[in-house]
């Protein structure tokens, strides 16, 4: 009895993986606040990202508008990077800062307010 033939899956690009990693680092994100967002686990992100697991288009687009990048970025056909001089410790502390009460907002950022015009 002949054998079945299995078939085959692509190679993955381990590199796309590693690019949507970096861009998520660039972007101040965890692995667990990106996977949120997408709707995914964080174990499924890490798959991704290790290129143990193929992206579907549609993974591919989330993954862009999610993070504000053109889908050929991730995929490695463009080379550009949206500058972001912004330390990850400052955003994340800015991404806290948006999880407060408005009022406590207002109240914390008059209070940077206060600072920096104390410093010019």
């Amino acid at each position: 009895m002949p054998s079945r033939k299995k078939n085959k899956v692509p190679d993955i690009n381990p590199q796309i993986g590693l690019t949507l990693a970096n861009i998520r680092k660039e972007k101040g994100l965890t692995q667990q606040n990106l996977a949120e967002i997408a709707g995914i686990s964080q174990q499924q992100l890490s798959h991704y990202e290790n290129g143990n697991l193929h992206m579907s288009a549609e993974m591919v687009v989330k993954f862009a508008q999610i993070l504000k990048v053109p889908a050929d970025r991730i995929l490695g056909l463009s080379d550009q990077k949206v500058e972001n001089n912004i330390s990850l410790k400052l955003t994340r502390r800015m991404s806290k800062i948006e999880t407060l009460p408005e009022s406590e907002q207002r109240a914390l950022l008059k209070t940077i307010d206060i600072y920096l015009r104390g410093s010019e």
